[in-house]
């Protein structure tokens, strides 16, 4: 006998003798208390760089991922675009899915704060199109800070649901607000690798925002190792080739600094014979002026450039060749010049060897984008040959890889990473 009630659906079986069917000796009831739907066959998977395939690209598999994948950084009234995210269709049946932005629990966006998504045409979209078992499509999300957002940085979840909302997945990407651009800015930071008793130098560029004189710039550089025997020396770069030569002069101030006017500075470093391998001196260059507003307070900018000491003997050299930023990447490098024009691409190779007698730990490679140029995040760059890196980080204009295993004599490890120039 079957009972079907709010509370879910029995049955009861009875025990009764074949002679006497009208005499019941047991029974027992069977509760059925919730029936479930069919099991889902819908799988979505986000991932950034390029589609699902043979080499797992950031984001594969469930999410959200513990620590964010990318962060996005900006300023106050800064529109930021990520490009290169991937919808993967793994499920068994064609779907469609809905794109959305929300915070990570806990975490509080700024007031105002938009976003879309767009497809490879810039069109804007809420939905993928569909898709069919296997295939991808690529999106991009451009999101808009508001004018009056408070500096500060925050956690965002990019969730993709599929249209019967019984699957999705979720990218964990960070955003980062920074303060608006004071009267003059200095950057970027620099990181580099130092040999003891040697010389290492760091590029910066000094640019004032405001459309008057400031009359005198003072420079000013502390080492935090100093006590140690580290030293630091500012110079002008005045021939602007991007490197210490010798009519660079050491500069202490900058008189006066025009309108829109941007001085280039080279930071020497240098590190002492007995430093030990693995110390580590961060170099602060701080830049002040008086307030050309007539207020008389004194404003000042800073960066850091941090040397790390390495005995090792790594020697680095940086290769190039031209790309139409859609062909198979080219597999030749030189170290010459070659013209390139706007909305071409530029694909370079660094590449470490350690001549030296004992493994290296902890390298690193880093290199910064020209201006005009934005770093490619498709087409497999940037990529590691040799030993795989334990990180590759694009940040804005720079890109550095970092080595966790150790690199062991003669062994050679390189970056290959992408430009496209606008």
């Amino acid at each position: 006998t079957a009972d079907i009630r709010e509370s879910g659906y029995s049955a009861v079986l009875d025990v009764v003798d074949v002679n006497r069917a009208d005499q019941v000796f047991d029974n027992v009831r069977n509760w059925l208390v919730k029936i479930m739907p069919a099991e889902s066959d819908a799988s979505v998977d986000l991932t950034l760089d390029q589609p699902l395939g043979s080499n797992p690209p950031p984001g594969s598999g469930p999410g959200p991922e513990a620590s964010p994948l990318r962060t996005l950084s900006g300023q106050p009234g800064e529109t930021l675009v990520l490009d290169n995210i991937f919808i993967t269709n793994t499920g068994g049946r064609p779907d469609s899915y809905l794109l959305t932005i929300v915070p990570k629990p806990g975490v509080t966006l700024p007031a105002g704060l938009s976003w879309q998504f767009l497809n490879a045409d810039n069109i804007p979209i809420t939905h993928s199109v569909t898709l069919p078992v296997s295939g991808s499509e690529k999106v991009k999300l451009k999101i808009t800070i508001p004018e009056d957002a408070v500096p500060g940085s925050g956690s965002l979840w990019l969730k993709a649901v599929s249209g019967n909302r019984d699957s999705e997945d979720t990218l964990h990407l960070a955003l980062s607000i920074t303060a608006a651009a004071s009267h003059l800015t200095l950057a970027p930071m620099g990181l580099a690798q130092v040999l003891p008793g040697s010389l290492t130098y760091f590029l910066h560029q000094l640019v004032n925002h405001t459309e008057v004189t400031i009359d005198i710039v003072h420079l000013k550089l502390t080492d935090t190792l100093a006590g140690s025997g580290w030293q630091s020396r500012v110079y002008q770069d005045l021939d602007g080739d991007g490197q210490l030569s010798a009519g660079d002069l050491p500069v202490a101030d900058i008189a006066p600094l025009l309108p829109a006017e941007t001085r280039n500075l080279v930071v020497q470093v240098f590190a002492p014979a007995n430093a030990f391998s693995g110390r580590r001196n961060i170099t602060t260059l701080t830049a002040s002026w008086k307030d050309p507003d007539g207020k008389g307070e004194r404003l000042s900018v800073s960066v850091t450039d941090t040397a790390l000491v390495n005995d090792a003997r790594v020697v680095i050299t940086k290769q190039q060749a031209p790309w139409d930023c859609r062909s198979p990447l080219p597999d030749r490098f030189s170290g010459t010049d070659f013209p390139a024009r706007p909305d071409t691409c530029v694909v370079y190779k660094l590449t470490a060897v350690n001549q030296g007698a004992e493994p290296v730990q902890n390298l690193i490679i880093h290199d910064r984008a020209p201006a005009f140029t934005r770093f490619v995040t498709g087409s497999g760059l940037p990529a590691a040959q040799g030993v795989l890196p334990g990180t590759i980080t694009v940040l804005d204009q720079t890109i550095s890889a970092q080595w966790l295993p150790a690199i062991a004599p003669g062994e050679t490890v390189s970056l290959m990473f992408g430009i496209r120039i606008y």
